[in-house]
């Protein structure tokens, strides 16, 4: 049989419209390996998620070396289940099983996607168009962004970050660009006494901590939480070493997360929680703990990973996820 051609040319795709691509002529052969399919699977897929999914995959497998592609046919992938057509239950073993990526990392190349994707948009909130900026070239440059919830605000720190290195940053400068500008807000937001009166927050949500004057949250201050109930003009919330109850909305900043960000969030939390449980914890891990809770990191770099994992392996701890 002659090899097909595909010749995939640049479109809006979804939520991931802003990255138009051209994936150069690729031969079907490339596609039609049988060993790396997984049988068993009784879901039916149509021809155009077929094409869809062989067009992301050829992505992944010839664009390991662009974050960019990688990160947006990874998130493609997982948004619509595409790698149950290849047999896997789950993204994440697809990731490990198809390219060798942990968990950790795939999220990582997921938000660090987005994030260029936001600075991408074609204008930013000042009107200039953002083909005057130039775009980050790696992971690295972005990863302290990928904390940062509004574009808007990922747009300010990357441009400020471009202005103070002169051309594209690297990733120290961005992270020492983006700590300064937050403090800078929270400067701001400490300078005035106006409180939103319909502040309101869904079981689920991330929010920041802000103590004020709650001496009950002094010790929490700028730690992340999740939103567990609502009560009568306030909250339950889970924190790092339990729950907190009846904390007012006023002390809680919400964050404006992406549904992948909650679940890692959700997640990372449940994980930190079930090692605090354990009776014989040392000080040391509860220094740790504490470490991963007042970081608003959710999806953890590849060795925060190893080290978290490391501790629920010496605790006992099965982690499900």
């Amino acid at each position: 049989m002659t090899s097909t051609t595909y010749l995939v040319v640049g479109y809006w795709y979804k939520h991931f419209d802003a990255f138009p691509f051209v994936l150069k002529t690729m031969s079907s052969n490339d596609f039609q390996n049988a060993s790396i399919y997984k049988s068993g699977n009784s879901e039916v897929f149509s021809d155009v998620k077929k094409s869809r999914l062989r067009v992301l995959e050829a992505i992944i497998e010839r664009g390991l070396k662009s974050f960019i592609s990688v990160g947006l046919a990874l998130a493609e992938i997982k948004s619509n289940k595409m790698y149950k057509q290849l047999g896997y239950e789950t993204f994440d073993s697809y990731c490990q099983e198809r390219w060798g990526l942990k968990r950790t990392h795939a999220f990582s190349q997921i938000k660090a996607a987005i994030v260029v994707k936001n600075l991408s948009d074609k204008t930013f909130a000042n009107g200039e168009h953002s083909l005057s900026i130039p775009m980050p070239t790696n992971e690295r440059q972005v990863r302290p962004l990928i904390s940062i919830k509004k574009p808007e605000l990922q747009r300010t720190i990357w441009t400020r970050a471009v202005e103070v290195a002169n051309g594209v940053p690297t990733g120290k400068i961005v992270q020492e660009v983006a700590t300064l500008v937050m403090q800078e807000i929270e400067t701001e937001n400490s300078s005035t006494d106006d409180i939103p009166a319909d502040i309101t927050f869904e079981v689920g949500d991330i929010c920041i901590i802000q103590a004020g004057s709650e001496t009950s949250l002094k010790r929490y201050q700028g730690f992340w939480c999740v939103i567990k109930q609502s009560c009568s003009n306030s909250y339950s919330i889970d924190v790092v070493d339990g729950t907190l109850d009846c904390v007012k909305p006023e002390y809680l900043n919400k964050l404006d997360c992406s549904p992948v960000v909650k679940d890692a969030a959700s997640i990372l939390m449940n994980r930190l929680q079930r090692i605090n449980e354990i009776s014989t914890v040392s000080r040391s891990i509860n220094a740790i703990l504490f470490e991963f809770g007042s970081r608003h990191d959710f999806i953890l770099p590849e060795l925060d990973e190893e080290i978290l994992t490391f501790i629920e392996n010496r605790l006992s701890i099965k982690n499900n996820e």
